[in-house]
């Protein structure tokens, strides 16, 4: 019998050289269908216990689809997953944790208004008789932090952690809760090369003490760096699991796409010396995060922005964009730019691609027609007001995070002088169109 939550007894996933019975997993005959779209066909793969195993392939070869039905988190058409041996069905990605099998998804599943202690015990809390016992909490937590490097404080709210820092809470979620199977999909996708490194390095400690990983990634290089078995799947078929010490970056690209391709980089082309300037950063400061910067950008140019964690870039391109308030100037083809807001920005030609684009750009719950849409919304309004129509505002809400933790929402009206503006989350407005 599993135990519910505030009742699971404390693991030991701190004991240094503790060792883990990973599970043996195996797909067979695996299809997958999403309407008339065949994600996975017939698909069969063995997962050996304490290795380290890629899914691979183009996009929409169906790697992620795979690793989600070995996690529960999508169910089969036909086929079966078999753990140690015994054929398994999961409705849910809970069926698959009584296992011991969990998913680190590429979208991160942070509750950003708990803690960080929160987030990392959540449904599997720690405690009798329905009471918290938050001393142990603190005890298995203050383990796995040493263990996976992080210092964060675990009474922090999780939404204030670097994307980096919040794949470590899901590894230690995972670990929380007696994980003998890892699927880490895409984990490396949003971090910076010394973040993936350190998140390599984790992988590597956990298979040491004898948990399965199954490793979706295009990152050919650290798949080859890093993993035990490699397969490949294309069009949602599987073409074939090896050894990675059998393959190159070469012999992998020619199996996921069926030809060989140049890996290399096409050869720069920089532009020439009377490229018109096109941006220009002067005197940019937001202290502590980073203090006068100033750079031009030509036509045609890349230009990156480099540094260790914590050195400002993320923080510089949000200046850019209009996102953080900050002193210093932007012009753009030659004209300042006066609004800093990013809904300024976006209208005079500005766009950005943030960290996180699950937290900071989509809305996850919308359409991709709307979120395609959304950054220009103001064009919409103009034609519609063209045509005739008459706006009106059906919704206005203000989301208020509380001293205690809890979240309301309340009238925007109601809020206007009432509520702390440090306390405003987001304000949401929702308008319809009547002809006039």
């Amino acid at each position: 019998m599993t135990p519910t939550p505030a009742t699971r007894p404390a693991p030991d996933p701190a004991a240094p050289g503790g060792r883990v019975d990973g599970a043996r997993v195996e797909a067979r005959h695996v299809t997958k269908r999403y309407g008339a779209a065949l994600a996975l066909e017939d698909v069969s793969v063995t997962i050996e216990p304490g290795t380290i195993h890629a899914l691979v392939g183009e996009n929409g070869a169906g790697k992620s689809t795979l690793g989600k039905v070995i996690a529960g988190a999508v169910a089969p058409n036909t086929g079966e997953i078999v753990v140690d041996g015994e054929p398994v069905r999961y409705r849910s990605p809970r069926d698959a944790i009584r296992h011991g099998i969990a998913i680190i998804d590429q979208e991160l599943a942070m509750v950003h208004t708990l803690s960080v202690l929160d987030n990392v015990f959540l449904g599997s809390e720690l405690g009798a008789h329905g009471v918290l016992d938050r001393s142990a909490q603190r005890e298995v937590y203050g383990g796995l932090a040493a263990k996976l490097a992080l210092t964060a404080d675990p009474d922090m709210r999780v939404s204030r952690l670097r994307v980096a820092d919040q794949q470590k809470i899901e590894i230690m979620r995972a670990l929380v809760r007696n994980a003998r199977l890892i699927v880490m999909d895409e984990p490396t996708a949003a971090l910076t090369r010394e973040e993936a490194q350190r998140l390599l390095d984790i992988t590597r400690e956990l298979a040491a003490t004898g948990v399965t990983i199954v490793y979706v990634s295009h990152f050919l290089g650290d798949v080859l760096a890093l993993c035990d078995t490699i397969t490949v799947l294309k069009d949602g078929k599987h073409v074939h699991t090896v050894a990675a010490a059998d393959e190159t970056q070469n012999s992998l690209v020619t199996a996921m796409i069926g030809r060989s391709l140049d890996l290399q980089f096409p050869p720069k082309s920089p532009p020439t010396d009377d490229a018109p300037v096109v941006l220009t950063v002067r005197g940019l400061a937001r202290p502590p995060a980073f203090d006068d910067i100033s750079f031009d950008i030509r036509a045609g140019e890349i230009v990156g922005l480099a540094g260790l964690v914590g050195s400002g870039r993320s923080e510089i391109a949000r200046a850019i964009f209009g996102a953080d308030p900050t002193a210093g100037t932007v012009t753009l083809d030659g004209n300042e730019l006066r609004s800093h807001t990013p809904r300024g920005r976006i209208r005079r030609g500005l766009a950005m691609l943030p960290e996180s684009r699950k937290d900071q750009s989509l809305v996850m719950m919308r359409p991709v027609n709307e979120n395609t849409t959304m950054a220009h919304m103001h064009a919409a309004h103009r034609l519609y007001e063209r045509l005739g129509f008459e706006r009106r505002t059906d919704l206005d809400w203000v989301v208020v995070d509380h001293p205690d933790g809890t979240v309301t929402r309340v009238p925007a009206a109601e809020a206007e002088g009432a509520v702390d503006p440090a306390q405003r989350r987001i304000q949401l407005i929702g308008y319809s169109w009547e002809p006039r």
